[in-house]
């Protein structure tokens, strides 16, 4: 038998499962399990991450909106641009 023979063989064992008996299908299967989750639980935690963050940042725009401001901080900014220009 050849070596490509060889490696066809083994690969379809592997594949099959016939490899290591029951004890292999149930590897096989564990690992398939975990190789399958790992990218939907990290969708999961990366939208959750983005979510808080959308969360977050509307609560700061809210209270920036709602808290009464007076005029010399709210014209701060244009003041400091004209400075900087000086």
């Amino acid at each position: 038998m050849s070596r490509g023979e060889q490696l066809h063989f083994l690969n379809y064992s592997i594949h099959v499962g016939s490899i290591l008996s029951l004890s292999g299908k149930i590897l096989a299967f564990f690992a398939a399990l975990i190789s399958t989750s790992l990218p939907i639980t990290g969708f999961f935690i990366w939208w959750n991450r983005t979510k808080r963050k959308r969360r977050s940042h509307r609560k700061t725009q809210e209270n920036e909106s709602t808290s009464p401001k007076s005029a010399s901080t709210q014209l701060e900014p244009i003041l400091q641009s004209k400075t900087e220009l000086e």
